[in-house]
């Protein structure tokens, strides 16, 4: 490739970097439901922080009505329309009248690779409107055999898009012990964008505070029968454990299951801080990793907590509007160049750039 070539497509790669991340969030909304999403500034600021992440787990949602979810989901479908999202929600789960949904939101990964992004530009309607993009000669020295490499790209994404391939609630009827969860897990079984990691099992959790220690012991069991039913073992188990704090003792943890077993793997550490308000500090919302290729696939040091409020520049009551929780999230590696969402003045260098090469007058 010419210097002057590639110098020319710079900006578009800038604009697709290559293995860009898939972030997976769990994030406790804190009773979300028609109050919130009728509030102008908390849907802001709650779509900025899930258009973060390819996949959120939200707990703590208590959309009876099912109006609000679809409400979140539309805000940001808005917000970034190249890359839609749909979800998953689990039905009402709870003892009594307290009732929580689980619900997955989550990106359906049809942001176009770079080679489809050029192959849309061959294909530009109208050539008059912008005829230096169809500089045909700058397209060859890009890339040889283009339209072959632009068909093989398109395979891949159908083939590597984000999707849900089944779900199930989790029958909490153990014969020793029965009825442990006051919110059974909802768990999902997803195709992702990575070559080894082809399919991943989400498992959600919100315990019960005062029956921490139990519930987080009883994901073990869940373990075991989400490797029985579809015969993996690759799972990340997330989600507002309320694992610190008074709710579950230091001596305790030698008796969980699920720490004490060396397959499992606690990426968010006991020091964190998942909390918002500047009184505690601790570590309730976790992310636990099961399986070789799974935790293979893990970015080395990208699971940690959103300090939404300090990146959004708002006040502690500001932030505790949104939720008391931080969001939780985990990267992992990525099978396939992904686009980001350009902002106008990227897209502006882009066009500058390609009309000055082009020999257009610019």
């Amino acid at each position: 490739m010419e210097p002057s070539c590639f110098l020319r497509f710079l900006p578009l790669l800038l604009l697709c970097p290559a293995g860009a991340p898939f972030r997976i969030c769990a994030f406790n909304t804190q009773r979300f439901a028609q109050g919130k999403a009728s509030k102008a500034s908390v849907m802001d600021t709650l779509v900025k922080i899930l258009s973060r992440c390819d996949i959120a787990v939200l707990q703590e949602v208590m959309d009876a009505k099912g109006k609000a979810v679809p409400a979140l989901v539309a805000a940001l479908n808005r917000y970034h329309s190249s890359s839609p999202y749909t979800y998953l929600t689990s039905p009402l789960l709870g003892r009594n009248n307290y009732q929580e949904r689980y619900v997955f939101i989550y990106s359906l990964d049809f942001a176009l690779s770079c080679l489809a992004l050029l192959d849309s530009v061959l294909l530009w309607p109208n050539p008059g409107l912008c005829p230096a993009l169809l500089d045909l000669e700058l397209l060859s020295c890009f890339c040889q055999n283009f339209h072959a490499a632009v068909a093989i790209t398109r395979n891949r994404t159908r083939e590597q898009k984000t999707r849900v391939l089944d779900s199930y609630s989790y029958e909490d009827s153990h014969p020793d012990r029965p009825d442990v969860f006051a919110r059974e897990p909802f768990i999902a079984r997803f195709s992702i964008p990575n070559k080894k990691l082809k399919e991943l099992v989400l498992i959600p959790q919100h315990t019960m505070p005062k029956a921490a220690e139990t519930e987080i012991d009883a994901l073990y069991d869940v373990f075991l029968s989400v490797k029985e039913r579809w015969g993996t073992e690759d799972m990340i188990f997330l989600g507002d454990f309320n694992a610190d704090c008074g709710y579950v003792a230091k001596k305790r943890w030698g008796q969980i299951r699920l720490r004490q077993d060396p397959g499992f793997h606690w990426l968010i550490g006991d020091n964190a801080d998942t909390t918002v308000r500047d009184t505690t500090h601790c570590a309730y919302d976790r992310i636990v990793v099961h399986g070789e290729r799974c935790l293979a696939a893990v970015v080395p040091g990208s699971a940690q907590p959103f300090n939404f409020a300090k990146e959004f520049g708002l006040s502690e009551a500001e932030a505790l509007e949104i939720s008391d929780h931080y969001p939780v999230e985990v990267e992992l590696n990525r099978a396939h160049w992904r686009c980001q969402q350009a902002s106008p003045a990227g897209l502006v260098l882009l066009a500058l750039v390609m009309l000055a090469g082009s020999g257009y007058g610019i």
